[in-house]
């Protein structure tokens, strides 16, 4: 059985398990929504695939290895023609409908990168104390790095139709993880 997440309109001072934060009305992201990404950035590139994130070690044909390299514009229109034809995800439609997900995509490492300068501070979780840009700073300047170009590594986007699989996994390096969810449920 899955336990109930609690919900806070900011981090708690102790955060010791997940926590839904509600997101502020004014929040920049909010519009961010498939629309958004088809329009500003419908002809980048990506891999998609059947499970996210990528199994590090995969048989070359098993299903898990399977990656179509889609635009943008392309994968939301394939998430849409799912949402219309198998919204139920019915199990005898897996072969003619796959799921795969368009996951970790770096749209702020390229075209949106002023989108991400102007707006990653409100991006963080109301009440979170954040440290990140204070040490991609440190590291970014020891390294001779740009702050930007750094920072925007850090902020990725996934586009998932209806019954696309999110293995249960640790980040790299064990690292904390924020979720906005800006569409659907």
């Amino acid at each position: 059985a899955c336990l109930e997440v609690s919900r806070s309109p900011s981090a708690p001072s102790h955060c010791r398990s997940p926590v839904l934060i509600e997101k502020p009305k004014l929040w920049a992201a909010r519009l961010w929504n498939s629309d958004f990404w088809r329009r500003t950035c419908g002809d980048e590139v990506w891999g998609c695939r059947l499970g996210s994130p990528p199994q590090e070690e995969v048989e070359p044909e098993s299903p898990e290895s399977l990656v179509v390299e889609a635009t943008v514009a392309e994968y939301i229109e394939f998430l849409r023609l799912l949402q219309r034809t198998d919204r139920k995800c019915d199990e005898s439609k897996a072969l003619a409908y796959p799921r795969l997900s368009l996951s970790g995509w770096l749209p702020f490492c390229g075209s949106m990168r002023s989108l991400l300068i102007d707006n990653w501070r409100s991006l963080t979780p109301p009440g979170l104390k954040d440290h990140t840009a204070r040490w991609l700073r440190l590291f970014a300047s020891q390294l001779g790095l740009d702050f930007d170009e750094v920072l925007a590594r850090y902020y990725s986007v996934s586009i998932q139709a209806t019954g696309c699989i999110d293995r249960l996994h640790v980040e790299p390096c064990g690292a904390h993880l924020w979720i906005n969810q800006i569409e659907g449920r």
